[in-house]
């Protein structure tokens, strides 16, 4: 299975490359994310998935990596994680999914964010579609509605009641204890 990845989820799964403070800042939460990371992949059929990275992800990462020669070499090593790029067939994905935005008359297409973060969430969504991703996993609601546009899966990852996305199972070892 392809599986894409936003930045939230980067971050979660190469935490260690990412600045100090930006780390101790969500380390006790991401913790738990990484372990329903982990154990939804070894979930996957065959234990194995590809995990893509859209070139727009890994420039917001980017952002909060001391070390970027490092982090870099880690993803280049890894058989099962490539990337994705923001090309020119993406770029006319993505103007035609924002002019029918705008002619639509909601050019955010119900978001809130400001234009730019806009922008670069359809920026993500259109690469990981167009890299043949089934599933997009993200921390972000604005991303997971940018990736069902496209006609991807979007799983949240932090979501405390996975129960809510059939199909996904994050392993009971991470699910609220009931009383």
């Amino acid at each position: 299975m392809l599986i894409a990845l936003d930045c939230s989820a980067l971050s979660i799964m190469l935490k260690e490359f990412v600045h100090k403070e930006v780390e101790d800042i969500i380390e006790k939460r991401e913790e738990i994310l990484q372990r329903r990371m982990e154990h939804f992949f070894s979930q996957q059929p065959g234990g194995s998935c590809t995990l893509v990275i859209p070139t727009p992800s890994w420039a917001e990462l980017m952002t909060c990596v001391p070390d970027i020669h490092r982090i870099s070499q880690r993803v280049d090593s890894d058989p099962n994680m490539y990337f994705a790029d923001f090309n020119s067939v993406a770029a006319t994905e993505y103007g035609l999914l924002s002019a029918a935005a705008i002619a639509s008359g909601d050019k955010k297409s119900g978001s809130d964010l400001d234009w730019g973060k806009v922008k670069f969430d359809r920026q993500i969504a259109v690469v990981a579609k167009l890299s043949g991703a089934e599933l997009l996993l993200t921390r972000d609601k604005n991303q997971s509605s940018f990736a069902e546009m496209v006609g991807l899966t979007a799983l949240n990852i932090d979501d405390p009641q996975p129960d809510r996305q059939p199909g996904f199972d994050f392993g009971d070892e991470v699910r609220p204890q009931l009383r």
